[in-house]
């Protein structure tokens, strides 16, 4: 009896096992029917919730692509939903010396983010609606995890190209998307005329494919392999292709900033980056050739940049009248309908009095949070910008030219993205943080290398016997 009920336990755990199986599937199937990408993640969520807790930088490549898809209808909470799943296991692997490293080689980064987030929240007591501050003051809380996230995950540089690879993808899958939407006669890939792929919106999908154009340039040098530079280097037609159609003003105008950067930063390299620029000039001369009706948008608009001078003069009034303390984080649409009908012609007050954002980064963190909480906003990315190009002196005292190379244009990516934000209400746009993170991912990589001068490991594929076999090698330095 003793045997016999000794095995009892046993015999019913099958039973239990099958009945939490088939709730998990009816749980699945149903949401599966009602929701197809919601159901899809959901059955991938135990799976990806054992990578994050095994291995967290794979699981934060993986899930840095689905920023870039979040347009896409029921997949707007995929990026928050992951990353819940990469901050446990954030959590269970993360050590107390990684958080010191990056107050190490971040410090600034660290500390103004911090202080940003303080002023943000404090916004909340003079907030004309507080439910609208706390909801954005919450966002700006989420990128600042995201950001600590993606810069503390990886160790070595070889994490931090992939990391870069996988934000390069991103923007290439949500080309993609909207390329194959448009085959299918899909409209949610599209605004009118205008390409906007994964991301909902045209001048967001541009905003996003700038960045990533000019990592793809430099990861074209900073990857080990020659399958990775080629791939990187063909990973800019789809890029090129996505930004020229949206149609974006706005990313025409990074574009011109960020060849300006380019020179700046890459001093030895002004010939080639002409040379490319002239090669975009007329890769762009010949697209809006073809598409005539995309130029016309482009050099034609009746409403004043989209509404947005008038959105501008709006605030500017805001400001004149709160310059200290402003209206309150994410306030303007509150109080910009009062501001209508002082002199002054408006021809889109429609689009104020329904709400409509202040398409300015910078005008809007004047007005709703003041002087003080602009300039702590924006000390963010510089601080960010100052650790990229110590990393990429960095790396080339360690004789490690491609990751330098890879810093620098991540400078000219920042440049590109926090010019769009001229244009757009992006502040916590998760996509600009992450970029933020990769900045300060890359200072830490170079700091760890410099402190330990043993060449870095990497995989390599050799064809042997008819299979390809993995040999661990040395990664060079060049």
């Amino acid at each position: 009896m003793g045997a016999v009920a000794g095995l009892r336990p046993a015999a019913a755990m099958p039973a239990q096992t099958l009945v939490a199986a088939l709730l998990t599937g009816s749980v699945v199937g149903v949401a599966v029917a009602v929701q197809p990408i919601a159901g899809v993640a959901l059955a991938f969520a135990p799976l990806y919730a054992a990578l994050a807790l095994y291995r967290l930088p794979i699981a934060v490549a993986l899930w840095i692509p689905t920023m870039f898809i979040e347009g896409i209808p029921g997949s707007r909470l995929a990026p928050e939903l992951f990353g819940v799943l990469v901050g446990i296991g954030w959590v269970g692997a993360m050590r107390a010396g990684q958080l010191r490293g990056m107050l190490d080689h971040s410090r600034d980064v660290v500390l103004l983010l911090g202080a940003m987030l303080s002023w943000f929240t404090l916004s909340l007591l003079w907030a004309h609606d507080l439910s609208k501050a706390a909801g954005y003051a919450w966002y700006f809380a989420e990128v600042a995890v995201f950001l600590v996230i993606v810069a503390t995950a990886p160790r070595e540089t070889s994490t931090v190209r992939l990391f870069c690879a996988m934000f390069i993808t991103g923007a290439v899958i949500s080309v993609a998307i909207g390329a194959g939407g448009v085959l299918r006669g899909d409209a949610a890939v599209q605004q009118g005329s205008r390409l906007q792929g994964g991301a909902g919106d045209p001048n967001y999908f541009a905003a996003a494919l700038m960045p990533a154009l000019a990592l793809a340039i430099g990861m074209s040098r900073a990857a080990l392999t020659r399958p990775g530079r080629y791939w990187s280097l063909a990973a800019t037609l789809p890029l090129l292709f996505g930004i020229l159609a949206s149609q974006s003003r706005g990313a025409l105008v990074a574009a011109v900033v960020m060849t300006l950067v380019a020179l700046t930063v890459f001093p030895r390299e002004r010939m080639a980056i002409v040379l490319c620029a002239f090669a975009v000039v007329g890769l762009g001369a010949t697209y809006f050739t073809i598409d005539r009706g995309a130029w016309n948008r482009i050099t034609h608009d009746r409403y004043g940049g989209s509404g947005r001078e008038d959105l501008w003069l709006v605030g500017t009034r805001v400001a004149r009248d709160n310059p200290f303390l402003g209206v309150g984080l994410d306030n303007f649409s509150v109080v910009a309908p009062g501001y209508v009908r002082e002199p002054g012609a408006l021809t889109y007050v429609g689009g104020i009095l329904r709400g409509q954002e202040l398409h300015n980064v910078y005008l809007g963190m004047l007005v709703e949070v003041g002087p003080l909480g602009l300039l702590l906003f924006i000390f963010v990315p510089l601080a960010c910008i100052a650790a990229a190009m110590g990393a990429a002196r960095r790396y080339e005292r360690l004789g490690m030219h491609g990751m330098s190379v890879l810093a620098r244009a991540s400078v000219v990516a920042m440049s590109g993205a926090l010019t769009t934000s001229i244009f757009l209400p992006n502040a916590a746009d998760k996509r600009l943080w992450v970029l933020m993170a990769l900045m300060v991912a890359l200072a830490g990589a170079a700091r760890r290398r410099a402190d330990d001068d043993s060449p870095e490991p990497s995989i390599r594929w050799r064809f042997a016997d008819r299979r390809f076999v993995p040999q661990a090698v040395r990664a060079d330095r060049a």
